[in-house]
């Protein structure tokens, strides 16, 4: 099936939308990912880029009138949103410019008039593809030569260009990367060399958009080459000021650590933050040991990235207790004691505990007795989870029972004798769950 039936098979939900904009004597093209994606012969996304000549409010009209709700998610950049069919659909006005004045990190755009103008400030060529509903495919940059050739260049290629394009928007030095990694092509070397020199322009770009192109690479299929690009271009150190202590005999052995998690993984977006994070903080502790370092000064450094991120309350409370994982090579040659494990457990939760073993064996995963060593403890943990709920439960009202059986006084001393409960059972002492009657007894015979 040539190019032209696959995309035009693509776009026949959307007819609709066309016709409407059509009716206006307005041009509409589908554009960018979609179109790629089409090309390609990958899987339908969940949502559609579209472009047009119509102007923000004009397109919000022409939706409206035809009974589509909208959604003005930027208006002032030229989209509109609204759903057909349930799919996710942006609809953006031809632009012509999209620049970043120095210390405003929104950028000051330029409507235009024409596709192709509107295809040649876009990122790569690869992205710089429209489609009209007849499936017939406006390519003026080679983008489908690109996709042949597993190439990444901006529309129009050339170095001058390139810095053109890039310091329009820096993000984008962030969004090659992530072509890079999710397709396995290669940016040439111009984009490399133009991204290296115009790569300190990625400080104009807010850090909630740092983050989110972070992790759509790290759930990309090729990550290593996308992590070796940021690395060769220097974005790694714009977005890590620490990296810049990264020298080429440590480098492999990071992207081999941040490549070794598990692609589709439960925690795979938290395990490669974290092996970030204690790179960057062993790189400034000029240390290669990161079990070695305290863990409130883990928790610090922590916070510091997550708040330069932008992290949630959630977010930065997760990554924060991945990293203050309570063991180090040394405990891992001992058998852990149920009370040690049960603990740790009410430390961090099950999830977490999980989660520190797995970035433990990360960060020491060329030290087979070390890999092994975690794999006992989490053997050792999977087990206790299986056999007991290591929590410590009292009666429901113990605190009132106390002060009805014992001598014990009303304040202070009954949070004691609670605290002294709960660390009971999570020493054997006692059952878990037990009556208030073995409470009693045991808080008597102390």
């Amino acid at each position: 099936m040539s190019n032209q039936n696959i995309l035009r098979k693509e776009l026949a939900s959307f007819e609709r939308l066309f016709r409407i904009f059509e009716a206006q004597n307005k041009k509409i093209y589908a554009v960018g990912g979609c179109v790629r994606d089409a090309i390609m012969g990958l899987e339908a996304q969940d949502d559609f880029d579209f472009t047009t000549d119509a102007l923000p409010k004009e397109s919000e009209q022409i939706l409206k009138s035809a009974g589509f709700h909208t959604y003005n998610v930027g208006v002032r950049f030229g989209t509109i949103a609204t759903h057909i069919r349930k799919t996710s659909v942006e609809i953006t006005t031809f632009r012509v410019a999209e620049v970043y004045e120095q210390g405003n990190r929104k950028p000051h755009v330029t409507f235009g008039s024409e596709i192709r103008d509107d295809l040649s400030r876009r990122d790569l060529s690869i992205n710089a593809m429209a489609g009209s509903f007849d499936g017939t495919i406006i390519d003026p940059f080679g983008g489908q030569e690109d996709i042949l050739s597993r190439t990444l260049r901006v529309p129009g290629g050339g170095f001058e260009n390139t810095l053109t394009i890039l310091n329009d928007d820096p993000l984008r030095i962030l969004r090659i990367a992530r072509f890079a990694a999710r397709f396995n092509f290669l940016p040439t070397e111009e984009t490399t060399k133009a991204a290296t020199q115009v790569v300190s322009s990625l400080q104009n770009i807010s850090r909630e958009r740092w983050r989110a192109e972070l992790e759509k690479t790290f759930l990309t299929p090729h990550l290593r080459v996308g992590i070796q690009w940021l690395i060769e271009t220097g974005a790694l150190k714009e977005l890590f000021p620490a990296f810049l202590a990264l020298k080429s005999s440590f480098s492999r052995e990071f992207v081999s650590q941040i490549v070794s998690v598990k692609r589709d993984s439960k925690h795979e977006q938290l395990l490669r933050w974290g092996i970030l994070v204690a790179w960057a903080l062993m790189l400034s502790s000029e240390t290669r040991s990161f079990s070695s370092i305290p863990t409130e000064q883990r928790r610090v450094y922590a916070g510091k990235i997550a708040q330069r991120f932008r992290f949630s309350k959630f977010q930065k409370r997760r990554l924060i207790n991945v990293l203050c994982f309570p063991f180090d090579s040394e405990m891992l040659k001992k058998r852990w004691l149920l009370p040690q494990l049960r603990r740790w457990v009410i430390s961090f939760g099950p999830d977490l505990a999980m989660a520190q073993i797995r970035l433990f064996q990360h960060l020491n995963h060329e030290d087979e007795r070390a890999y092994q060593n975690a794999n006992i403890l989490q053997t050792q943990l999977s087990q206790l989870l299986a056999s007991e709920d290591p929590i410590p439960r009292l009666p429901v009202g113990i605190g009132r029972k106390l002060l009805e059986l014992t001598a014990l006084k009303k304040g202070p001393a009954i949070g004691l004798a609670i605290q002294q409960l709960q660390d009971a059972i999570i020493e054997g002492a006692i059952p878990n769950h037990p009556s208030i009657q073995q409470c009693i007894q045991y808080i008597e015979a102390l």
